[in-house]
């Protein structure tokens, strides 16, 4: 049995665990993939199982909150946060 290994860099692939996780998926092949991520890489990787479950066998998530769609107005607060004061007073 053969297979591959992708380990992507999310951040270049836009501004949302959706965007990510579409990037993903793109890069993979297979449709029987098991998915690891930690951290917001779970988030991706929770992503990636409810927009292609039948090409998802199995998640192994680290760190990782069992919900991953933030609340849209702590999203935007956030963001405008980074944008206006930078990390370190986010």
């Amino acid at each position: 049995m053969s297979g591959f290994t992708y380990a992507p860099t999310l951040y270049p692939f836009g501004d949302s665990i959706q965007a990510w996780a579409a990037a993903a998926l793109n890069l993979a092949k297979g449709n029987r993939l098991i998915v690891v991520g930690c951290s917001i890489g779970g988030s991706c990787a929770l992503e990636l199982a409810a927009i292609a479950p039948d090409r998802i066998a199995a998640l192994v998530l680290i760190g990782t909150k069992a919900r991953h769609r933030p609340d849209p107005a702590f999203h935007a607060s956030a963001l405008r946060t980074l944008q206006d004061k930078g990390l370190e007073e986010a």
